[in-house]
């Protein structure tokens, strides 16, 4: 993500007006701001539904688990890849969070 935004973003199980709030949006604070800064992943139940509370866009839908990972190369962090709200169960597990760090590295190496 650049100074104006991400330059790239994809959403998947929002509607197109929501997904569109994404464009220009950058995580200024909250869990999700701290991966761009400190790469890794969390997994995360908020303690408010708010999404800006883990730093999403205001007008997300609200959100109950979190499971996310910062997009990585050897040299850059590019962004993050963020899961939230798992279908039928009330949080993400340790397997979800394997899974998300190994795809969140796959991107990494392919912007690199």
């Amino acid at each position: 993500d650049g100074p104006g935004g991400p330059t790239r973003c994809a959403t998947s199980g929002l509607d197109p007006a929501m997904a569109s709030a994404y464009r220009g949006f950058t995580s200024r604070d909250g869990p999700l701001a701290v991966l761009l800064q400190h790469p890794g992943s969390l997994r995360l139940q908020p303690p408010s539904p708010d999404p800006r509370s883990i730093g999403l866009p205001p007008g997300h839908p609200p959100v109950s688990s979190v499971s996310a990972a910062s997009v990585t190369s050897p040299t850059n962090t590019y962004g993050w890849l963020c899961l939230t709200n798992k279908l039928g169960l009330p949080e993400f597990d340790d397997e979800d969070e394997r899974l998300i760090r190994i795809l969140a590295a796959q991107l990494g190496r392919m912007y690199e």
